[in-house]
């Protein structure tokens, strides 16, 4: 390319610098030529000019077309000779030249059926996948209900991944399909990879947000109190769901309420927005809340609210109003809102581990303490009053009673738990067969009964109210039963003596 121009001859002056100099001249044209000279030959010199700079335009246009197709013929050889193809040559080349070319040939010829082969079963596979079904959904990998088969099984499975994955595998399939294939198949392909291109800038975020969560994850671990750890929730909610308000409510289950620990609000359970996805236990997405008749007259327009579940057993309910850009909640922000609920529930449950740790080291100190105040009291009656007292307190209940086994004639659940020699649960006493008023505790709290034994022998029986506190459980934990053993043992001998 440069040894063309290289011949080309230079030109010391040029005729469009001329002529653009006499149209730029501020004095008159006629006045720079001879007197004699007419106007009517100045401007058939002018003529002439434009001729001659018009023919040399156009053989520089010639010249520049001449070369483009000499450089478009050697990037065609260049990407024939790299695909295993050679056209038939037209030029004249060397020997050498020639003897390699006629062998590619031969190669080239021994290969074709292969490759029409493979041609033909690419667009088997290509026609089948045109009409293969999306089973890949971006918001699944954030569903915590589907396992990591499924998902890869999805991924593999899905239309327009293999429509893609099948298309881009060989250079010369995708040139066939945009150059032969009808419009609208062509189309199938843009639409499909205009998706893959959105799905690519959602997962971005999507990263992000999930960098940020594990961020605060750590600091929620690190926090033993209620308070704090709710609060650095919330934080992470109006960032990740870019949520104008975030209202975090929890569930009473002895008053069966729900209240925000923000603003002191109360809800029954099943009563207007929050109770309704207490009792359903399913996310709600509203875009229109306003219209909803199934709650009453809500502020907020575009709500997105979601249960922190354990097991199935509703904890408290999280409520994103509206979206700082005037958007709505995608299915995206359900999922992300879904991990949110769950580091709630993980909240939850660093809390009250915490809690009946300590609770655990305080019982453990008012059963040590009853025990050294029970060798002082000298009359029976005081010491079953006093381990009453010190019974409620350390189980931290409403209502607690102690009873010799001579005062049961084995009746009631105090009875029956005598008589199995085992701890009893009880969620309402009054649907219990075996309940009786004069015996047992007179209420539908749970409660729970357990013998007093020494020296194998059941010397007394203990009952009491279900444990106060946000979640209500069945049985005792270990170190419950351990101090309970402790301070019944120590009751139980100085009554046997």
């Amino acid at each position: 390319m440069s040894s063309f121009y290289n011949h080309q001859p230079r030109r010391k002056h040029s005729q469009t610098s001329f002529y653009l100099k006499t149209l730029h001249c501020q004095s008159s044209p006629v006045k720079e030529y001879n007197k004699d000279n007419t106007q009517q030959e100045y401007l058939q010199n002018m003529l002439r000019m434009q001729q001659k700079e018009i023919e040399r335009l156009e053989h520089q246009n010639r010249n520049l077309q001449i070369l483009t197709e000499h450089q478009s013929k050697i990037i065609y050889q260049e990407r024939q000779n790299r695909t295993h193809f050679i056209p038939k040559i037209q030029d004249k080349d060397t020997m050498g030249s020639q003897q390699i070319i006629n062998k590619q040939k031969v190669e080239n010829q021994l290969d074709k059926p292969i490759r029409l082969q493979r041609k033909n079963t690419i667009n088997r596979k290509l026609t089948v996948l045109f009409q293969q079904d999306d089973t890949f959904k971006l918001n699944s990998l954030l569903d915590l209900n589907i396992t990591d088969e499924e998902l890869i099984n999805n991924y593999q499975t899905d239309g327009s991944l293999s429509l893609i994955e099948e298309t881009l595998n060989d250079e010369d399939c995708f040139l066939d399909v945009i150059h032969n294939y009808p419009p609208q198949k062509v189309s199938i392909i843009y639409d499909k990879l205009k998706k893959l291109y959105h799905e690519h800038n959602l997962m971005f975020h999507i990263i992000l947000k999930l960098k940020l969560l594990i961020q605060k994850g750590f600091m929620i671990q690190n926090s033993k109190l209620l308070d704090e750890s709710f609060q650095i929730l919330r934080e992470s909610i109006l960032t990740i769901m870019n949520s104008q308000e975030v209202k975090i409510y929890l569930i009473d289950e002895e008053k069966k309420e729900l209240y925000s620990r923000q603003d002191n609000h109360k809800y029954q359970i099943g009563e207007g927005l929050v109770g309704y996805v207490a009792e359903t236990k399913q996310i709600l997405n509203l875009k229109k809340a306003k219209y909803d008749t199934r709650f009453a007259p809500i502020d907020s327009n575009v709500i997105l609210a979601a249960p922190i579940l354990d097991n199935q057993k509703c904890y408290g309910v999280i409520v994103c109003q509206e979206k700082k850009n005037a958007g709505i909640y995608s299915e995206e922000d359900e999922s992300l809102l879904q991990l949110l609920s769950e580091q709630g529930k993980m909240i939850l449950c660093n809390v009250m581990n915490h809690n009946q740790l300590m609770t655990a080291v305080n019982k453990f100190r008012h059963a040590l303490k009853s025990s050294i105040q029970f060798i002082q009291l000298k009359s029976q009656t005081l010491l079953v009053q006093h381990a009453q007292k010190r019974l409620k307190e350390m189980m931290n209940s409403e209502i607690a009673t102690i009873k010799l086994v001579d005062n049961i004639e084995g009746q009631g659940i105090m009875g029956e738990a005598i008589l199995n020699k085992s701890i009893t649960y009880h969620h309402n006493a009054y649907n219990s067969q075996s309940f009786n008023p004069n015996i047992d505790l007179n209420t539908s709290l749970p409660i729970f009964t357990l013998p007093v034994i020494c020296n194998k022998q059941v010397v007394a029986c203990a009952q009491f109210t279900q444990v106060r506190g946000l979640v209500q459980q069945s049985s005792l934990s270990s170190i419950e039963q351990e101090v309970l053993e402790l301070f019944l043992q120590s009751f139980g001998y100085l009554i046997s003596k």
